[in-house]
Order: structure tokens, then sequence, then C-alpha cells
């Protein structure tokens, strides 16, 4: 499996809005809080396994998709797509064990994510963005206001895209992929 080379920001950005493109400002958001934090906020150690058996039980059909998506900033963490990793033969349990060893706090991870949303709030008021400038610099206002908190993706995205996947660090991928 290759996985792209080019791991700048804005490269990694655009290739999501390109492949999901209902993206709403919280969408992006979430990207980025992926890209930043890793799966930091998800994990209940004692339920992931559990959980991930459940969600691969009910998963429904989706449009093609691959199985492994380099999340922005730079592609330290990754999103694993669960329909093409178990179609692939790959186990939930070694997906759930990567999940778990990946959920280590990112130190500074929410002041890069502040940082890269001014990028954000630029690059949707220059029109690349399925929102404009007023609703990036809105939605981060309120985020930065939080501290920057995890939230979950937009009711359009969700109804759009059916996603399944889970945040693990790029440096689980190699031995996952031979596992499964």
């Amino acid at each position: 499996m290759a996985i792209p080379t080019d791991h700048s920001f804005r490269h990694l950005l655009l290739a999501h809005v390109a492949r999901y493109p209902l993206q709403e400002p919280q969408d992006v958001y979430k990207l980025l809080f992926q890209g930043c934090c890793g799966p930091e906020h998800a994990v209940e150690r004692g339920g992931a396994q559990a959980r991930l058996a459940e969600e691969v039980a009910t998963l429904r059909e989706a449009e093609l998709e691959p199985m492994i998506e380099l999340l922005p900033p730079g592609g330290a963490f990754v999103r694993v797509h669960l329909r093409p990793y178990v179609a692939a033969g790959g186990q939930p349990v070694d997906l759930a064990a990567a999940f778990v060893r990946s959920a280590q706090p990112v130190a500074g991870g929410r002041r890069v994510l502040g940082e890269l949303w001014t990028q954000v709030e630029a690059l949707a008021e220059a029109g690349l963005l399925p929102f404009g400038g007023e609703r990036a610099r809105e939605y981060g206002v309120v985020q930065a206001s939080a501290g920057y908190p995890p939230c979950r993706h937009s009711p359009k995205f969700n109804a759009a895209y059916w996603p399944a996947y889970r945040v693990i660090a790029a440096s689980e991928v190699e031995a996952l992929v031979q596992r499964g």
C-alpha cells in the first residue's frame, strides 16, 4: 500500500476537501483536531475493542474509500477506514490496540490547531473550502473560547459519507497492515 508523500498542510487539507465536498466548518475542525491531537479524547481503554467490534458488525455500505488517509497538518496521525480495512482481512482487535497505543496526549496539539485555523479561514475566504471565511471565523472563535475541544462530525457529513474509522499514529500503520 502506498502512503502519499506530500504531507504539507495545504495539500492534505485540500485532498480531504476534494474527497468530502459537503464538509462543514466543524468537519474541517474535527479533521485538524485529529491531526493535531490524535485520538487522545476518544479512548476509554477498557471499551475500545468492544466498541470497535460493535461498529464493524453494523457497518453500512459506502462509496469507495481508501484504507488509510493521512491527516493534516503533517501526517503524524491517520484515519484507518473500517470498511476497506476489514475487507482486506484486517483484524479489529489489532486496530483497537493500535488506537489505544496512539491515544497519548500531544504536547501543544491544541495550540497548533489554533494556529492552523487561521489558515483554514484564509482558504475559506479564498473560496477553496465548501464554506465561506465568515463561517470559518465564527466557528474558530467558538472553539477557541472553549479551549479547542473535540467535536463530532456534522449531521450533513454523517448523512453523506457514513464515516467509520479509527485515528491512529502513522507510526502504527506498517505493523497494522502487515498483520492484516
